[in-house]
C-alpha cells in the first residue's frame, strides 16, 4: 500500500522589490508544480524611478518552514513584455537561484544596463502617444 503524497504548498517563494510590498502570488506554470511563473506590473516609463530598469537589486527567497530537497535548487528566470502588441517580448534570462544551504539571496538585475530592455521600454512608451 502507498502513502500519501505530502501535499505541496500552495506558495514556495517570495521576492521583494524595492519600493513594493512583498510578492508571493507565483503560479503553477505546469502539471508537475516544478515550474512557476509571477507577472509583475511596471508603469511604462523610461527613466522614472519607478521603471523596471530604475531597479538594480531584487530579493528572491523561499518562505518559511519550505525547504528545498538536496541536491535541487530554484532558479529565476525574467522576461519583459509589453501591453502593446507592437513590441515583441525579451527573451528569458536567469537572475539567479536558491539552493537548499541558500535559502534567500540577493539578485543584481543588471537593467539599468540591459540594452532590449530599455529598447522594449521606448517601444512601450511610443506606443502610448
Amino acid at each position: 500500500m502507498h502513502s500519501p503524497q505530502p501535499a505541496v504548498p500552495s506558495q514556495l517563494f517570495g521576492i521583494v522589490i524595492p519600493g513594493r510590498e512583498v510578492i508571493t502570488n507565483f503560479t503553477p506554470a505546469d502539471p508537475s508544480l516544478t515550474k512557476f511563473t509571477l507577472t509583475v506590473p511596471f508603469p511604462a516609463q523610461t527613466e522614472d524611478e519607478n521603471s523596471i530598469a530604475s531597479i538594480s537589486d531584487i530579493v528572491f527567497f523561499l518562505l518559511p518552514n519550505i525547504t528545498l530537497p538536496p541536491n535541487s535548487g530554484a532558479m529565476i528566470y525574467w522576461s519583459a513584455s509589453s501591453n502593446h502588441e507592437t513590441a515583441p517580448p525579451s527573451s528569458f534570462e536567469l537572475l539567479g537561484a536558491l539552493t537548499p544551504t541558500q535559502p534567500s539571496t540577493i539578485l543584481r538585475t543588471g537593467w539599468s544596463t540591459n540594452e532590449p530592455l530599455h529598447h522594449l521600454i521606448k517601444s512601450s512608451m511610443s506606443s502610448n502617444l
